[in-house]
């Protein structure tokens, strides 16, 4: 059997269920000169009624797919996948993914090693591993531990990696998820943005979000980090009117008890959360049809 062929299409559902995968964040675990990260977490998310119905499209939509990486791989992607965490500089298309999992090294070694163009190199202890996907391109990956891989097409960025993990390199400082399933942050003042966007975003420092669920309602909250106090309480008058104009534009809007609240802490922090009740939001998704399209 062709395991190159089967490598990247693990990879492929596990960066594609990212919103259904992964343990607490660790800023331990990523590098100080990441200027951006995503992590999600399926063990958070397992807990919730909203992960519980994602969980079951994508079963019924990769039932056969799962079966197989259980088969290939000895892990169950729903039991066995703990954590994911994606970050990068802001470079395009340079980044690396830690994914949390419950496997069996030796085999998933094994597996690497039949397939195509594959090579080893070792950076200090660490081995690196090299190959090829269906489509030609270079993979790099690299095991932290029994419960941590590292994956990157760029081998200089699982060195990184691994050097962060290592404490050879500095990490970013301690941060807490809030018992988030979904967190991120995007520092702004370290990427180039081009384009219409970069007008508004030049006015922010950065860009942090977190979806988690409480009270049976999905909760969707937006921190941005303004320059200074004014442009903070412009930011706030901006996300209140676009939540007045989507209430004109759409009256049926009223009808999904949405919560909208926003507020500016330590003078320069503007905070915007939403929240649906759990059963609304799944009603339309259903009725957009959208279930299906989240696991595709």
């Amino acid at each position: 059997m062709n395991t190159s062929r089967l490598l990247p299409s693990l990879g492929a559902l596990l960066l594609g269920t990212i919103a259904a995968t992964a343990a607490p964040f660790q800023a331990g675990q990523v590098s100080k000169d990441a200027n951006w990260f995503l992590h999600a977490d399926l063990d958070n998310l397992r807990t919730t009624q909203v992960g519980a119905t994602l969980m079951e499209a994508i079963e019924k939509e990769h039932g056969r797919q799962l079966k197989a990486v259980k088969r290939m791989f000895s892990l169950n992607p729903f039991t066995d996948l703990h954590g994911v965490t994606i970050y990068g500089s802001g470079e395009e298309d340079k980044a690396v993914a830690l994914i949390h999992a419950t496997f069996q090294r030796d085999h998933l070694e094994d597996l690497i090693g039949a397939s195509d163009g594959y090579m080893t190199s070792q950076h200090h202890s660490n081995t690196i591993h090299t190959w090829k996907d269906d489509d030609k391109k270079v993979q790099n990956g690299a095991f932290f531990g029994e419960d941590l891989v590292i994956i990157s097409e760029h081998k200089g960025l699982v060195s990184d990696a691994l050097d962060v993990l290592d404490k050879r390199a500095d990490a970013m400082k301690a941060m807490s998820s809030q018992s988030a399933f979904m967190f991120g942050l995007i520092n702004l003042e370290g990427i180039d943005i081009k384009g219409d966007e970069a007008k508004l975003f030049e006015k922010a420092r950065s860009l942090q979000g977190r979806l988690f669920e409480k009270d049976g309602r999905l909760h969707a909250e937006l921190v941005i980090e303004a320059a200074d106090n004014t442009l903070a309480r412009r930011f706030q008058k901006v996300l209140d009117g676009i939540v007045a104009l989507g209430e004109l534009a759409n009256e049926d809007l009223a009808s999904l008890e949405l919560g909208m609240q926003t507020s500016i802490k330590d003078g320069t922090m503007v905070t915007a959360t939403m929240s649906i009740p759990n059963d609304r939001m799944l009603e339309l998704m259903e009725e957009a049809g959208e279930l299906g399209d989240l696991v595709d």
